[in-house]
């Protein structure tokens, strides 16, 4: 159950607040339940543990977005790209966010890039 999920999530960080891997699923625990205020505190821990990983600036800014914190949102989806501008999804998350402040064309560009990048790497 999520309850089950979440609570083993929150004794993982309390008994390392130094785990990454604990962080980042807790904040993936929370994203799943609807809890975006919450997942965005984990994931921002766990992106100053890993500041390199494209995977938890994806996450982090997929919180934002969902807070309606569409700048924030913007600045993590393109630090994700930055790190890796091979990620379908993160293309396809922007592409939306643009859409959401009805910038159209940014947003069709994005968009049109994710269908792209989703043939070229058909396994995602």
């Amino acid at each position: 159950s999520w309850a089950l999920a979440e609570n083993s999530g929150r004794k993982a960080v309390l008994f390392n607040p130094y785990s990454l891997e604990a962080h980042f699923y807790l904040g993936r625990i929370y994203l799943s339940g609807n809890y975006p205020e919450l997942a965005r505190e984990e994931l921002s821990a766990a992106l100053q543990l890993a500041p390199c990983s494209d995977t938890v600036a994806n996450n982090l800014a997929i919180a934002c977005h969902r807070l309606n914190q569409l700048k924030e949102a913007e600045k993590y989806y393109r630090y994700s790209l930055q790190l890796n501008p091979n990620r379908p999804e993160t293309y396809n998350n922007l592409g939306f966010l643009y859409l959401e402040e009805g910038k159209k064309e940014t947003a069709l560009f994005y968009l049109k890039k994710a269908r792209q990048m989703e043939k070229i790497y058909p396994e995602r």
